[in-house]
């Protein structure tokens, strides 16, 4: 097996890192893998104190396997990860990519890798997922799923795929005013996508990932999902680039343990709806695009407010 680069991508936040980087030391294949950590620069003197932290963390890994690209300035996280991604799927033809506030299930090499090779000229699948919601029915599944969706946390793709992706995209105001472009972008309502996108147009997000899903979906590409997740985001609390210290996610959901057994990849490429079904219905679902909303709410709140 040709073990596929890893891009891990980091800011400020070592006691994030350092867990992260234990559970992908724990992983099987994690030594034949090249890892690229991109560190991206302070935006200001008030962060540089824990860049330089973070940075020096780093530097004293130790690892054969693992190289630093240091940003000089600061170039945020949608262009840190175009750019890295960009550069290791044009030198490697497919990459793993993980930020700085993940955790891993000691699997998710063998996963990643495994679908990377099966579907490598698949060009109806965009990308390799991690990360699932939790649905309790689906925990005991034991087939990968194919979804007409993509997700940020914990992924993986080709550049075949990757060099079609452009950050400025245009969407259509007809596609906005359009229920029925709501309803498939949403997913049928596993999440609210749509009022992602109009405001990364509107510029009141700085998102990379919203872009990427829009440029999959207009192209009609599928992704591959475990049933369970093989991801666990540590990051939701205060500290986090999207995050909020009021967000109340890990007081409202205890998700299973991370799974831990590789998952049979479907030879067919057929969208498992039955599965969206369970996952719009899922506690998981539901608290996440409950907090998405107030997080709306607040910006807009801000705007008006002039702050």
């Amino acid at each position: 097996m040709t073990y596929a680069p890893i891009a891990v991508f980091a800011y400020d936040r070592v006691d994030h890192f350092e867990k992260m980087m234990a559970s992908l030391r724990a992983c099987h294949g994690f030594a034949q893998s090249p890892v690229t950590i991109f560190l991206d620069g302070a935006k200001g003197a008030q962060d540089a104190p824990r860049v330089e932290a973070m940075r020096s963390f780093a530097r004293n890994l130790g690892l054969a396997n693992v190289q630093l690209v240091e940003r000089e300035k600061n170039m945020g996280l949608k262009a840190s990860i175009f750019d890295g991604v960009s550069k290791l799927c044009r030198q490697h033809g497919k990459v793993i990519v993980l930020e700085d506030d993940l955790l891993v299930s000691p699997c998710i090499l063998d996963y990643f890798n495994a679908a990377l090779e099966r579907y490598k000229d698949e060009t109806r699948i965009w990308s390799v997922i991690g990360y699932q919601f939790d649905v309790p029915a689906l925990r005991a599944y034991d087939k990968a799923l194919i979804l007409p969706f993509t997700h940020c946390w914990g992924w993986a793709t080709w550049d075949r795929a990757f060099s079609k992706f452009s950050l400025d995209v245009d969407v259509p105001q007809r596609d906005f005013n359009s229920k029925t472009f709501q309803r498939f972008f949403d997913v049928g309502g596993v999440r609210d996508y749509t009022a992602m996108l109009k405001l990364a147009m509107q510029g009141r997000i700085n998102s990379w990932f919203i872009r990427w899903y829009y440029t999959i979906f207009c192209r009609h590409g599928v992704s591959v999902f475990p049933p369970a997740s093989y991801v666990a985001n540590i990051g939701l609390g205060a500290g986090g680039t999207h995050a909020s210290g009021l967000n109340p996610y890990h007081l409202l959901v205890r998700p299973a343990p991370l799974k831990e057994d590789l998952v049979t990849l479907p030879a067919t490429f057929c969208v498992d709806y039955w599965a969206l079904d369970l996952m719009r219905k899922s506690w998981d679902a539901k608290v996440q695009k409950g907090i998405s909303f107030l997080g709306r709410i607040k910006r807009i709140l801000k705007a008006l407010l002039g702050k």
